[in-house]
């Protein structure tokens, strides 16, 4: 199972920032000699690239090529070949002066190979005919090497083919029939290509296969059932595609499948009786399709012990939520946002200790089930909730673990409930857009675990400044937009708020003039300042002083010109005020990125 993964847990060689590396491996003996048609093999194969990095330093005609960075060998003849670029402007490409206009088809003479592995190595054409005569060939690995045009049909002559990995290229048409003489096949992987036409029935014969990865090409019409007969298959990705049709009951019959990904197609039906019959399953994805129905499980969830990622979000489902949902056991995410379920949230989905849950976006009703704190991240926002109070208790035993809570665009209305203060490990809080009243409560705004974002934008909080502050917050990022702030801003609420980075206190009823060393007060790291649309009135600060700024918004408020944003002064006359401060803007946009929207 450990060289067999979906698309989006693949392995990835990781470029150092320096330059581009070549990783190759060696593996010689001064006792062996290269076979000189296969040291002429790979010389040719060499000229056909343009190599400014070095990505072939090494490879030449004096030096035993068993010795090259990449080349293996066994009893003098070349047995594997790995030459995997990282991505730069100066990765090796097809040189097309290149006599005979097909990099690569000399590699058809290193009939000893069992294993090809090129990757980032742009050849910028088609997979050479030559790779068929390629008898040994074990794995085929060709990843995002710019090939372009059909699978030859030559390849299917390579009987010990275990691995075929032509990840990320610009390859057409569909899968040769003749696959079916690959009778060792282990995984298939043609994600990211431009493949087209209805999944080949063919596929089904390899009853050896364990991955199948026809994800991100242009694949049309139904799943076939006939792919019951792949027994072994762990591994199913045929994600965004143009697939539609339902979902075979027929895959119940996989029980070895691990992973189900069929996201981002065009699939309709439900998902009733397959699923949940499979269990080994750790990963289903369905996502974004248009699905519809209830979601169905039975009394009983034991077979589905080992899931881990069940993804139904961007669907037409229906209904309320499956109780049992709460029965999987340890850290499990499932997401449902974006869909047309009703009714409260089961208590019972708070069970998945450490857990994501995401159900953003239906029309649940009521409120939220204390016992959802033992999960890490829980997202309501989107829905009808309308209940503050409290309903069960916050986790005593250890498991009040939640550090993400988004309740945003709900019916919420009241006072703060107590029960969100009892959060203790909450760093992330969105109760925007509902109907809260008054203060924050000053036990979460100096709790020292609230250290990330609070954005409370858009409820009736009503409070006065400076006289409702007097605490210090750890919060990076603080929004209160509309939620009716009055009185003045001074040092006092600034030193509250000390690690604040992005701070949003627009369309409220702030009043005065604004402290001239506000930036002084800020924290050095704000990249965001939002203060529009207020009644502040005087200069304005030098917030140019600010090295990390980058949006400055104070729009709709009555400002007057005096010192400008670099601290100089011209109190000629406005007119020439305002050229000058239209020279610093210019400037500061052009040179920071600085964006900032006029007063006027």
């Amino acid at each position: 199972m450990a060289d067999y993964s979906v698309r989006g847990a693949r392995w990835w060689v990781v470029a150092l920032p320096t330059a581009l590396a070549c990783i190759m491996s060696a593996n010689f003996s001064s006792a062996q000699t290269c076979d000189s048609q296969d040291s002429a093999a790979l010389l040719e194969f060499k000229a056909g690239f343009v190599d400014r990095d070095g990505v072939f330093a090494g490879w030449n005609g004096t030096a035993d090529c068993c010795s090259w960075q990449g080349v293996t060998c066994e009893l003098g003849r070349v047995v594997e070949l790995k030459v995997m670029a990282f991505f730069s402007s100066g990765s090796p490409v097809r040189d097309t002066a290149y006599a005979g206009g097909q990099v690569g088809a000399s590699l058809g003479a290193l009939t000893a190979l069992t294993q090809l592995d090129i990757e980032n190595v742009r050849f910028n054409g088609p997979i050479p005919d030559s790779l068929g005569d390629l008898g040994n060939l074990e794995r085929l690995k060709l990843r995002q090497a710019g090939l372009q045009g059909l699978i030859p049909e030559s390849l299917c002559n390579l009987s010990k083919l275990q691995v075929l990995d032509l990840t990320d290229n610009a390859i057409t048409g569909n899968v040769p029939a003749c696959v079916t003489e690959w009778t060792q096949i282990a995984a298939i992987r043609l994600a990211a290509n431009e493949l087209s036409g209805a999944i080949s029935e063919n596929i089904s014969q390899l009853i050896t296969l364990v991955e199948l990865d026809l994800a991100e090409n242009g694949f049309e019409g139904y799943i076939p059932r006939s792919l019951q007969k792949l027994q072994k298959l762990e591994i199913l990705s045929l994600s965004a595609n143009s697939l539609n049709g339902s979902i075979p009951s027929a895959l119940t019959g996989l029980k070895s499948l691990q992973v189900v990904a069929l996201d981002h197609n065009q699939l309709t039906g439900g998902v009733s009786s397959w699923w949940y019959r499979l269990e080994n399953l750790t990963q289903i994805e369905l996502n974004d399709n248009q699905l519809g129905g209830n979601i169905y499980l039975p009394g009983s969830t034991e077979a589905l012990a080992p899931l881990q990622k069940l993804s139904l979000q961007n669907n037409k489902f229906g209904g309320t939520i499956p109780p049992e949902l709460g029965n999987f056991v340890g850290a499990v995410a499932i997401d449902l946002s974006n869909n047309q379920l009703t009714g409260p949230i089961p208590d019972s989905l708070g069970n998945n200790t450490f857990g994501t849950l995401l159900l953003s976006n239906n029309r649940l009703t009521g409120g939220f089930p204390l016992s959802l704190a033992r999960l890490q991240t829980v997202r309501l926002d989107g829905n009808q909730l309308d209940d503050l109070t409290a309903i069960g208790s916050v986790p005593t035993d250890g498991f009040n673990v939640i550090s993400e809570l988004g309740l945003g665009e709900n019916r919420l209305a009241g006072p703060w409930p107590t029960w969100i203060s009892e959060l203790v490990n909450l760093s992330t809080l969105d109760v925007s857009s509902n109907n809260i009243s008054g203060p924050i409560p000053v036990a979460l705004l100096s709790s020292q675990n609230l250290q990330y974002s609070l954005n409370a934008s858009h409820n009736p909080l009503n409070i006065p400044l400076p006289g409702g502050v007097g605490f210090v917050s750890q919060l990076g990022i603080l929004d209160l937009t509309a939620t009716g702030l009055t009185g003045s801003l001074g040092a006092s609420f600034f030193k509250s708020f000390p690690l604040v980075s992005s701070l949003y206190l627009g369309e409220n009823a702030l009043v005065g003039d604004l402290p001239f060393d506000l930036p002084a007060m800020l924290n050095p790291s704000t990249n965001i300042l939002d203060l529009s649309n207020n009644f502040f009135t005087g200069k304005v600060p030098r917030f140019f002083n600010l090295e990390f700024l980058m949006y400055l918004d104070l729009v709709g408020n009555s400002f007057a010109f005096g010192p400008l944003l670099d601290g100089s002064e011209d109190e000629d006359n406005e007119e020439d005020d305002h050229k000058v401060l239209s020279r610093v803007f210019l400037c500061s946009m052009k040179e920071s990125g600085l964006r900032v929207l006029s007063w006027l």
